[in-house]
């Protein structure tokens, strides 16, 4: 209970009488209702044959439980004694053991983790497990940023001969602040071209000049960064096999048509010892309020990077123009297709989002999403290690281990630190929409469907039009509004605020049969909920294992006339398992024809349709209405995996590539005495 100095039972001799003594923090009532909620069992054990003790079954059942009654029966036995001792009248127990960790931490504290949570001994206690350490977490993982309507995404690519301390540099300046814990981390960008940390990046609204910076590796990148290779036990060896092999080497699984032949860029395989001219060794992401000022910060990421790298590819974002009513309205919340996106999103518990209220079914753990923390099945998702000789200043923590209340300075087996925690992987994947063919394609439908079926739209409750087929595919009107709430709708709603209670349906209590949004539809593929097994109350929780944390924008590419080339998605994605999250709904919901008991059915947006072969069944009362010949109008362009590093793993691999330290022997030169990285978790 950790209240309690000392206790001690005795029979005197000769006697039928037991007496209980004991020195305790607290008052009389609070220790009592200790025992009540946390040992009853063995207060009844104890106590049990006592006389008038409250009645007990089977020696440990009901008795102190029934509170009321045990603390009338110890208010009964108490005498009043002549004395009064404490062997510490001004310390509790709490105190004690405080003041052990000081001086345990003090001799012993080794990283900078275990710096951290020295200080919390000051006034504070150390971090709970699960409380998510947001300064080390990049803020893209919390937040959309939809303040900030227009971003860069740029692809760079390491050269294999420029001199390591060139990117060590440009490493630094993504991470200027001062780890001296009487100064602590910056809250505000002390650079132009610092990260962005923390669940509540900005100080007020964003105005003109504010910009937010995401930096994110393939794995070639970080093998050309220094850290040790596949073959190593440690390092890119501890990552994710299919994060080492990179996304191009996935299109099967992925249901990519035609691989990644023709991409624009792609991901590297860090087994191979050739480089691929198109590969990409990291992502800056840079979020703005115009595509001039991200332009301006990636000019000095460039010039930072200088001839240790180049400019790969670049991707802009900006709101899409959406036709509402006799309106025209640039917005981030829709797509090109026209449909409102980012709805059914899941939330991180501990986050400032989840404690504005979030629904219960999207609520996730943060091991989901953020590695080094625990997830929705209370285990700790498998975290990246490295060398504890390699991490030079000593940045990283230890990886985790099983929870308490207090922390272990300076363990025995220093052989490992967490490089991966508060890190999170990243894809990344540039998706053209054939916007005019989508609508061609549902107005040619709708007509099709109302010579077949005449009587079609008294069952539909509207008539049978473009909007309809087009909102039957994706599960959603274009204004948002889930079919499951609003089947008959032919109209939209324009650019409404949408309601979140309008995303809180179970399919299957509200659509078991699809009548509404057939089993097929985009959205019922992405985010199934309860619908695959309706009668299994687990079947939430078994969904919620495959979820995304998406951050994607719409991008367009102009002819040099200036007249518009392509128009697609940006897609973006958070996870902690790329096999999964994301290769799971990609290849099980998503591109598998099968889904949910259907036929020759692949999602009828993104999905690659093979030609005059694919089908799409809607449900009604009077029978399955199908869609033939279904079309492809989601097309990849380009794609990757990324890790998405925290700012300890970031200092980690600035002051790597700064010394003269090999992955194949112990350092050379140990540059400073910092201590970064935590170390490593084992449960």
């Amino acid at each position: 209970m950790g209240t309690i100095h000392y206790a001690r039972w005795f029979r005197p001799a000769g006697t039928e009488n037991l007496i209980f003594l004991s020195n305790y923090d607290g008052s009389w009532e609070s220790y009592l209702e200790d025992f009540i909620m946390k040992a009853h069992p063995g207060q009844t054990a104890a106590w049990c044959n006592g006389v008038g003790f409250p009645r007990t079954r089977y020696l440990i059942k009901d008795g102190a439980q029934n509170g009321d009654q045990f603390k009338r029966w110890v208010r009964l036995q108490q005498v009043v004694a002549q004395f009064w001792y404490s062997r510490f009248p001004e310390l509790t127990t709490d105190h004690i053991r405080n003041n052990a960790l000081i001086h345990d931490g003090l001799a012993r504290a080794r990283t900078d983790s275990d710096a951290r949570a020295w200080l919390d001994c000051l006034g504070s206690m150390p971090r709970p497990d699960y409380v998510i350490e947001t300064d080390e977490v990049q803020s893209l993982v919390f937040r959309g940023l939809r303040a900030l309507p227009y971003s860069v995404c740029a692809l760079f690519q390491f050269s294999e001969q420029s001199d390591p301390k060139e990117l060590a540099k440009w490493l630094d300046m993504l991470v200027p602040g001062s780890l001296n814990p009487h100064e602590g981390y910056p809250v505000r960008a002390t650079s132009s071209l610092e990260i962005t940390f923390g669940d509540r990046p900005f100080r007020s609204a964003p105005d003109e000049n504010t910009i937010a910076t995401f930096v994110a590796f393939t794995a070639t990148g970080l093998k050309k960064l220094r850290v040790p290779g596949p073959q190593c036990s440690d390092g890119l060896g501890s990552f994710q096999g299919v994060f080492n092999i990179g996304m191009a080497n996935r299109g099967r699984a992925l249901g990519d048509r035609g691989g990644s032949q023709g991409w624009r860029w792609t991901d590297g395989d860090c087994n191979e010892v050739a480089q691929n001219p198109r590969a990409a060794d990291a992502a800056i992401l840079i979020y703005g309020k115009s595509i001039k000022h991200c332009e301006a910060i990636l000019d000095q990421h460039e010039k930072a990077i200088g001839s240790a790298g180049r400019l790969l590819h670049r991707i802009d974002t900006r709101p899409v123009r959406t036709h509402a009513a006799a309106t025209e309205k640039e917005s981030l919340e829709f797509e090109h297709f026209g449909f409102r996106d980012g709805i059914s999103q899941p939330v991180i518990h501990g986050t400032q989002r989840f404690s504005k209220g979030a629904l219960a079914r999207d609520t996730v753990e943060p091991g989901e999403f953020i590695l080094g923390y625990r997830n929705n099945q209370d285990h700790y998702p498998p975290a990246p290690l490295v060398r504890a000789d390699s991490d030079l200043g000593d940045c990283l923590p230890i990886p985790a281990r099983p929870p308490s209340r207090f922390p272990a300075f300076g363990r025995k087996d220093p052989a490992a630190r967490d490089f991966g925690r508060n890190g999170s992987y990243l894809v990344i994947r540039e998706l053209a929409q054939d916007v005019e063919g989508f609508w061609k394609f549902t107005s040619n439908k709708a007509n099709e469907l109302s010579g077949q079926y005449p009587n079609l739209a008294n069952i539909a409750g509207g008539q049978i039009t473009a909007d309809w087929v087009a909102a039957k595919m994706m599960g959603r009107w274009r204004d948002g509004t889930p079919l499951v709430e609003r089947p008959g709708a032919d109209k939209g709603e324009g650019l409404r605020k949408h309601s979140t209670h309008e995303n809180d349906f179970s399919y299957a209590l509200d659509d078991p049969q699809g009548m509404h949004c057939p089993f097929g539809s985009h959205i019922r593929r992405a985010n199934p909920r309860d619908s695959l097994q309706p009668d299994d109350p687990t079947q939430q929780l078994i969904t919620n294992r495959h979820r995304l944390l998406r951050r994607g924008r719409s991008y367009e590419y102009y002819t040099k006339e200036g007249a518009v080339a392509e128009r697609g998605l940006l897609f973006v994605a958070l996870c902690t398992d790329l096999e999964r999250q994301f290769e799971f709904v990609q290849q099980t919901w998503i591109g598998s024809p099968t889904f949910h008991g259907l036929n020759n059915e692949p999602d009828p947006i993104v999905a690659w349709q093979a030609p005059k072969t694919r089908v799409f069944t809607i449900p009604t009362p009077s029978g399955p209405v199908r869609l033939h010949d279904m079309e492809s109008f989601v097309d990849v362009r380009a794609g990757g995996y990324f890790f998405l590093p925290s700012r300890s793993a970031i200092r980690y691999l600035a002051n790597l590539n700064a010394s003269k330290w090999c992955s194949d022997g112990l350092p050379t030169v140990r540059d400073d005495k910092i201590n970064c990285l935590p170390t490593a978790t084992t449960v």
